[in-house]
């Protein structure tokens, strides 16, 4: 186990060391579901490699397949094609960013997208769909992907609510229920 994983397993094993700053809802929900699948995660992890830089939304360990996962968290899509050009940077240069944090050589990196949750975000991967093939694995298989990270994968995709969604979804549908019938 690398120095800085032991000194904080006792307080947060689901995270690799730790991050001044804070994971959005939906970042935080996605983290919780790696975390309960077994993943060690660390959110906003910074690289600067040979004029590559930038941040990864989180950043995921699998020590027992030696896998890592490069996440990127979208509410929205806005510029495509940065955004999949960033994620493509950041798997590429994934075995640096593990040895940067004392994880190891990889045995594989994949990238994957969380989205928030809804019709928007459904509508632009189909709409561009063959930007979207190399993440092939997806929904509830790239869920139970995380269960067991066997086999090989290109790419993970699926969509998550945060907390909050849940909380004003639950919040407006009780309104629903409740109001007077006009």
């Amino acid at each position: 186990m690398p120095p800085w994983l032991s000194r904080c397993a006792g307080t947060a094993r689901n995270s690799i060391g730790s991050s001044t700053a804070p994971t959005p809802p939906l970042g935080n929900a996605a983290a919780e579901r790696l975390a309960r699948a077994g993943w060690i995660t660390r959110a906003e992890v910074s690289f600067n490699h040979y004029g590559d830089r930038g941040r990864c939304d989180l950043v995921a360990w699998h020590s027992r397949t030696r896998t890592l996962l490069m996440v990127e968290v979208k509410s929205r899509i806005g510029d495509l094609q940065d955004t999949l050009g960033r994620l493509d940077t950041k798997a590429r240069l994934g075995s640096v960013i593990a040895g940067q944090l004392g994880l190891g050589e990889p045995a594989r990196v994949v990238p994957a997208f969380v989205l928030g949750e809804g019709n928007a975000n459904r509508r632009v991967v189909l709409r561009h769909e063959a930007l979207f093939r190399p993440y092939g694995v997806r929904g509830r298989a790239a869920q139970a992907w995380l269960g067991a990270p066997v086999g090989a994968t290109t790419g993970l995709l699926w969509f998550e609510s945060s907390d909050s969604d849940k909380v004003r979804t639950t919040r407006d549908d009780a309104a629903r229920r409740h109001r007077p019938a006009a």
